[in-house]
């Protein structure tokens, strides 16, 4: 019996003891678990750090690849936000598709044909400290993460205003030969040195080189065009054009920017400063229709015999409104329609070039920009439907009617209201807030669907193909009517005092045409809805805000352009 009693004792003594091992492996197990548990958690966290780090510092370096900046400036910048995301990396490497560290990424290239694009691979390697995983001599983990990043290409057009006016800063001489004269656009566009268009040609070049910043045009991201305005009718370099399709070659850009001109009607005009009362006379046409169509230089290489050429301050005029009743006993009234073919100023016909280049070779993905540069008002557009009718050569004004039941009806060429042909200098002086082919009131505007060409106007032709470059296709915001547009972002810069001439409208109080026509683009061009504008308490039109800038004289266009590079960039990294 004793036997079996101590065999008993023995064998509960022993399974005792397996239990106390069993329990010492499970704790040492669930230790060793919760361990493994609370290294991965910690490694998770430090993965998810990591991840915001390199994902910041992608953006960082995409920002510094938008200002060309090296790949060790882009790897500083990379490195900066790591340690603000609190990331000490042990190693941070940039590459992009040409250079990086260790080398560059072929896989950020674009394919065959395609252009560059702005992106930047950061990865950032960690040695993580683990805690219980020690105990195994398990001492850290490397981490790696990367983030690929893109800062968005540009597509910027350029829109300039290239009218007669941009040489008006150059003092007329009349005791030179008229073709030597510094104010006549033919000689001053030989040797550039028309004023202020010289200066916006240099500033122009300088904002060229910011956006094309590429040496090689197989290595540049952005595009430029250039479109210039003068008048709505005529073909080629005098009128309405796009002066150059996209590029991305700077030296393409550059040579484009040096080409451009200023407006030059090339003919002068065929009566002297006193009316063409010489019938003998070389400037005096012989019939009605020998007279131009359009504007004509307003000087004669001599006059009266005085020896000293005539030079009208406004340089250019429009003979068939000309003051002139009788020739060879013609008898020929004025024809004040007529000048809606004169004028040089068709910022609405600019726009609508702009607005059509982003249709072409479409970049969606591209941050599209218009910048547009004027020194006047609007005072131009493109033909009505009953203009374009025919040839512009074949233009029919009143005065060309003999007999009513010929042509009817008549109207001026494109949108020139009746009552805004200010044709004589007394009403031009009596009433000097006038303004050719404007209703004297900025306030007002009128729409496309209103009846035209009555009430619709050059002004109200320029706000109208603002909203086709700057509404959104989609939902386009109610200051848009309607209009569904390519949803670019413009810039507008006023040169100069004659976008500061006042409207004539006394009820609501005097607001400069030009300078009220950019502030509306602008607001527009900001972000779509002209109702939200920056400058609405702004009552100085001399000081930029928001979209809108102003430049003083050309010398201050440097600075301007700076300035709009410097918030398209804004744009690009936000």
């Amino acid at each position: 019996m004793r036997f079996f009693n101590d065999w008993n004792t023995r064998r509960r003594m022993r399974a005792t003891g397996q239990a106390l091992i069993l329990i010492v492996m499970t704790f040492m197990g669930l230790l060793l678990f919760l361990g493994l548990m609370v290294d991965l958690g910690q490694i998770f966290l430090a993965k998810g750090y990591l991840r915001r780090a390199a994902d910041a510092g992608a953006l960082a370096a995409a920002a510094q690849f938008r200002e060309s900046r090296t790949i060790g400036e882009m790897t500083a910048a990379a490195l900066e936000v790591a340690h603000i995301n609190g990331i000490d990396p042990s190693t941070l490497n940039v590459q992009t598709c040409k250079e990086g560290n260790p080398g560059p990424d072929t896989s950020l290239c674009p394919d065959a044909g395609d252009m560059p694009r702005k992106k930047v691979r950061v990865t950032v390697e960690i040695d993580y400290p683990l805690t219980f995983l020690s105990l195994l001599n398990i001492y850290s983990v490397h981490l790696v993460e990367t983030s690929v990043s893109e800062a968005a290409a540009m597509d910027v057009v350029l829109v300039i205003d290239v009218s007669e006016s941009m040489t008006w800063d150059n003092a007329p001489n009349p005791a030179l030969n008229y073709w030597e004269d510094p104010a006549n656009p033919t000689y001053c566009n030989t040797n550039n040195t028309c004023e202020p268009f010289a200066h916006v040609k240099t500033a122009a070049a300088a904002f060229v080189t910011k956006v094309l910043d590429r040496t090689l045009a197989v290595d540049e991201e952005d595009r430029l065009a250039i479109v210039t305005f003068a008048n709505g009718w005529q073909d080629g370099s005098q009128g309405t054009m796009l002066a150059l399709n996209w590029t991305n070659d700077r030296a393409t850009a550059l040579a484009s920017v040096n080409n451009l001109m200023v407006y030059d009607p090339g003919t002068i005009c065929p009566y002297s400063q006193y009316g063409c009362d010489d019938p003998a006379s070389p400037y005096c046409p012989a019939t009605l229709d020998d007279i131009s169509i359009g504007p004509c230089t307003y000087a004669n290489d001599l006059d009266l015999g005085t020896g000293i050429r005539s030079l009208n301050e406004n340089r250019l005029s429009c003979p068939r409104t000309g003051d002139i009743d009788t020739l060879d006993g013609n008898h020929w009234a004025p024809d004040p329609s007529a000048i809606s073919a004169c004028n040089t100023t068709n910022i609405g016909g600019g726009l609508h070039y702009a607005g059509a280049q982003f249709g072409v070779e479409k970049r969606l993905d591209a941050l599209w920009v218009v910048v547009l540069l004027t020194d006047g008002a609007a005072n131009a557009t493109f033909g009505t439907e009953q203009d374009l009718g025919g040839s512009s050569q074949d233009l029919i004004f009143p005065g060309d009617i003999t007999d009513e039941s010929d042509i009817l009806p008549y109207s001026p060429f494109g949108f020139c209201p009746d009552g805004t042909w200010v044709t004589t200098e007394d009403s031009v002086v009596s009433n000097p807030h006038l303004r050719f082919c404007q209703d004297g009131d900025v306030d007002v505007v009128h729409h496309y669907d209103d009846p035209y060409p009555s009430n619709y106007n050059a002004d109200d032709f320029a706000r109208d193909q603002a909203k086709y470059v700057a509404c959104y296709a989609t939902s386009p915001a109610a200051s848009c009517f309607g209009i569904q547009g390519q949803g670019a972002v413009i810039f507008t810069i006023g040169l100069g005092n004659e976008i500061l001439v006042m409207d004539n409208d006394t009820t609501n109080g005097t607001k400069p045409y030009g300078a009220s026509l950019l502030r509306y683009i602008a607001a527009l061009g900001d972000d779509g809805d002209a109702d939200t504008d920056m400058c609405e308490f702004e009552t100085d039109y001399t000081k930029s805000c928001g979209n809108y800038f102003f430049a003083q004289s050309g010398a201050n266009l440097n600075r301007v352009f700076e300035l709009i590079y410097s918030r398209i960039f804004t744009r690009l990294t936000a």
